[in-house]
């Protein structure tokens, strides 16, 4: 921890490549947002960070996955189906090796790191579900 507390004071005056004349006025409350979900993720209930595509954002989040360090960092596709999301039959390593296999879900995967959910809003309402409850509960 005493590592993330370092970036962060270390944290570059021109934040996630601004150029002089922008308006940066937001990006103080986001660095400390972004400060204290690294710290305590479960705690805070994750973030929702809404931006179009473009390198700014792109740069918010390269800047939280170095705070986060070494926890698992997975992308949600927008159609992901359940037996991804909650893991299930590996049918061609089941079929190779004659007895059951069974595969993790991109949940337990994400298990004490971070699901990036792109485009969140689209998400079918069986997954927004899924990921409520496994944050509401703090497990799979």
């Amino acid at each position: 921890m005493s590592d993330r507390v370092g970036t962060l004071r270390d944290a570059r005056a021109e934040p996630f490549g601004l150029r002089a004349g922008q308006d940066a006025s937001g990006w103080p409350a986001l660095q400390r947002a972004l400060a204290l979900f690294a710290v305590d993720p479960l705690g805070l209930g994750g973030v929702w960070l809404r931006s179009g595509a473009d390198p700014r954002r792109d740069a918010v989040l390269a800047w939280t996955r170095e705070l986060v360090g070494a926890a698992p960092w997975l992308t949600l596709p927008g159609h992901v189906t359940e037996d991804r999301l909650y893991g299930g039959l590996a049918l061609a390593e089941t079929l190779a090796s004659g007895s059951l296999v069974h595969e993790r879900g991109l949940l337990a995967r994400a298990h004490g790191g971070v699901l990036v959910a792109p485009m969140a809003e689209r998400l079918a309402p069986h997954v927004v579900a899924a990921l409520a409850g496994a944050l509401d509960r703090g497990e799979l």
